[in-house]
């Protein structure tokens, strides 16, 4: 039979080992964690360059890990007009535009891997791809159909907006097709057809006041 007395000791002793090396794990796995934050992925030319007088950050559209990366760099190029043409400042103040998940990918970037804002707007897009939106097809459009509960709005005109080139002529052209048969407005651009976008704008806000 084991001695209880001289187990106990033992098991402690273990136990304390185990301890004192998940502490000093965490200890490790810390030190790294801020010693990669220190380190910037800047390079030393744009680290050391000052900051214009009296720079105040604009207000920026926050980065989510769910965003199109592409439509980001655009909200903040925009929010950064003014100084396009600094590149270091344009660099410095985007990470002041990412959500957690962005800040977390931006901290573990290599030292100064980054050298100009072309090559910072490149990583970013490159990591965040995934998220990119994908254009809708003019095919989306011809093959639309508006059903009767919807309103005009809800349908043609969100898939129209998302669609970056479409020939204007075949949009008008199909509109009328979308929609559904016992359509007023189907009636009106079928007796009256409209020659262009313009005349669909002010087509649609007749049939609106109308009804």
């Amino acid at each position: 039979m084991s001695n209880t007395g001289e187990e106990e000791p033992r098991v402690t002793r273990v136990r304390v080992k185990a301890h004192t090396v998940f502490l000093a794990t965490r200890s490790t796995v810390e030190d790294q964690t801020l010693q990669q934050i220190s380190f910037s992925p800047f390079s030393a030319k744009i680290e050391q360059v000052k900051l214009p007088t009296k720079f105040t950050s604009p207000n920026l559209t926050v980065y989510n890990k769910k965003s199109d990366p592409v439509g980001h760099l655009s909200h903040y190029k925009q929010a950064m007009a003014l100084y396009s043409n600094n590149d270091a400042l344009m660099c410095r103040v985007f990470p002041s535009s990412l959500g957690e998940v962005g800040l977390r990918w931006f901290d573990h970037l290599e030292h100064e891997l980054i050298h100009s804002w072309r090559e910072m707007s490149k990583a970013f897009t490159a990591r965040f791809i995934t998220n990119t939106r994908k254009p809708k097809e003019i095919d989306t459009l011809l093959a639309l159909t508006m059903k009767a509960e919807e309103t005009l709005t809800t349908r043609y005109w969100e898939v129209y907006n998302d669609i970056d080139v479409c020939d204007k002529d075949l949009a008008v052209k199909t509109f009328r097709f979308g929609l559904h048969q016992g359509s007023r407005l189907r009636q009106s651009l079928t007796k009256r057809p409209i020659a262009n976008m313009t005349d669909l704008m002010s087509r649609l806000e007749q049939h609106i006041r109308v009804e």
